[in-house]
């Protein structure tokens, strides 16, 4: 996850979302974006609208599904240069349709892309000519660019469709070449099994709607007790990244993805710079709970949790991992990758069968 991490270093905010794709998860990622870029309220609008057609999209027009992980979005974020992305399958009938539908908007200057749209308001006849559809016209309208797209054959009937729009909320000198672009990102997405991944900084609104996307996502696949010990346990695993990140340049950083296992199980990870201090005690500390025993376990959670009540009505920092052993079954596991002799990079994997 390390090597990961730093090919998105130069990225404020990277997410990408591979798994249900319904109208409820829209307002959770819009949410997302909204609690990130709050300052900006025009960057705030564009953004939330090219989101939100984005995703909307791929819900209206992806073929049925026809291989595990075939969609994804993600929105990536460098400076004032931002890109969202989706790829999803379509049916190969209209990929030519499609493609002439994006490429009618290249010859087309800002004036008169505002003419088309109004036309299209009103149902005159530009779609008949070939042209592209209001959500097209409009997208390319508030980003002031054309889309770029690919086509990648499956199969006979089924093409795979990557659309993407990059733009700037500010006119800014800032490099827009991201350092893994979206062939390589989704390739590593898709071999790693990953349902979700989000690097960047995780304050109270992102991660509460982070938790509110999560939510519904998993309601969908499991019983209502599983759901509960799983977003207990992303809450455990974002509370101790974000307590524990060290400040850098682009302050409290970090990421996080859910993934599964070869075996169906979720795993889910953590990762951020810490002090090399910080680390030596993690190290230290969770080898020794590791150790322990169940009912071992249970005495040191309650002698822990009743000692930081007395002492100033905040549970011990050692809760929080003890915690997560528990929702684990024990399968709580770290790495620290030693950086310089000030910071270290912790990566913390949690597996739920």
């Amino acid at each position: 996850m390390y090597a990961l991490y730093k090919r998105l270093s130069e990225e404020d905010f990277s997410f990408a979302y591979l798994d249900n794709f319904t109208d409820k998860a829209t307002d959770a990622l819009v949410s997302i974006q909204d609690a990130r870029i709050n300052p900006d309220k025009a960057a705030r609008r564009k953004i939330r609208y090219l989101v939100t057609e984005c995703f909307q999209n791929v819900i209206r027009h992806s073929q049925p599904k026809y291989n595990s992980f075939d969609k994804l979005f993600a929105v990536r974020s460098k400076g004032n240069h931002h890109a969202v992305v989706s790829i999803n399958p379509v049916d190969q009938r209209k990929v030519n349709e499609l493609g002439a539908s994006i490429d009618s908007l290249k010859k087309l200057s800002e004036k008169e892309l505002k003419a088309v749209y109004l036309d299209a308001l009103q149902g005159k006849g530009f779609n008949k000519s070939g042209g592209a559809g209001l959500g097209l016209i409009e997208m390319a309208r508030k980003s002031k660019k054309v889309p770029n797209y690919t086509f990648h054959r499956v199969d006979n009937d089924t093409s795979e469709f990557q659309f993407e729009l990059a733009f700037h909320t500010q006119k800014t000198g800032v490099n827009d070449v991201f350092d893994i672009d979206t062939t390589e990102f989704y390739h590593y997405l898709k071999s790693n099994k990953v349902l979700i991944l989000q690097k960047g900084q995780f304050s109270q609104d992102v991660v509460m709607s982070l938790f509110e996307l999560l939510e519904g996502s998993l309601k969908n696949n499991i019983d209502s007790s599983a759901v509960s010990q799983k977003l207990y346990l992303v809450i455990e695993l974002l509370q101790n990244m974000s307590n524990y990140s060290l400040e850098t340049a682009k302050g409290k950083s970090g990421i996080f993805q859910i993934k599964l296992g070869e075996n169906g199980e979720t795993i889910f990870e953590t990762g951020n710079y810490l002090s090399n201090t910080e680390a030596d005690n993690f190290n230290s500390h969770l080898n020794e709970l590791k150790n322990l025993g169940k009912i071992e376990l249970l005495k040191r959670y309650n002698k822990e949790l009743r000692k930081g009540l007395k002492e100033n009505d905040k549970p011990n920092a050692g809760i929080g991992i003890m915690e997560m052993l528990k929702l684990t079954q024990g399968n709580l596991d770290y790495h620290i990758e030693p950086i310089d002799d000030k910071k270290s990079f912790i990566v913390l994997t949690a597996t739920v069968k």
